[in-house]
């Protein structure tokens, strides 16, 4: 009887053993998928806020070449502001938060 106890002790270390092994692929799997995802996130947020300065920056090269569009500098910087408001939102919105 003491052999049976121990193979069912070894059967059950085993099978202990082989759960741990599942949870940490899990753990992994569940780690990679976070970087990823950050990964992502961060690649968004280069994007608008590059898109959003180059398009701030021709427009204003745009402005500077034809005076006619400064008759008005304050709808001119308002533009400015609220898009980049709204990019500022968008950039809050995305960012990866640390868990």
């Amino acid at each position: 009887m003491a052999q049976e106890r121990t193979h069912e002790q070894v059967l059950a270390e085993e099978q202990q053993r082989h759960l741990h092994e599942i949870a940490e692929a899990k753990n992994v799997s569940l780690l990679r998928a976070k970087l990823i995802q950050q990964s992502a996130r961060i690649g968004l947020i280069f994007s608008i806020v590059a898109t959003w300065l180059f398009q701030t920056g021709y427009v204003t090269i745009k402005a500077v070449n034809h005076p006619e569009i400064l008759t008005d500098v304050e709808k001119f910087t308002a533009l400015i502001l609220i898009t980049g408001g709204l990019v500022a939102v968008l950039v809050m919105k995305l960012w990866p938060e640390n868990e």
